[in-house]
C-alpha cells in the first residue's frame, strides 16, 4: 500500500514539472508572437 502511495506522489511531482515546462514554452511562444506582430 505504501509503495503505491509513494508512486502516486512521484507521478504528481512529474506531472507538475511537465506542467511548468509547458507554461514556460507557452510564455516564450507568446513573446515570439508579440515580436512578430510588432
Amino acid at each position: 500500500m505504501f509503495e503505491k502511495f509513494k508512486q502516486t506522489i512521484r507521478n504528481r511531482k512529474q506531472s507538475a514539472e511537465n506542467n511548468e515546462k509547458t507554461v514556460n514554452l507557452d510564455e516564450s511562444e507568446i513573446e515570439e508572437l508579440k515580436e512578430k506582430s510588432e
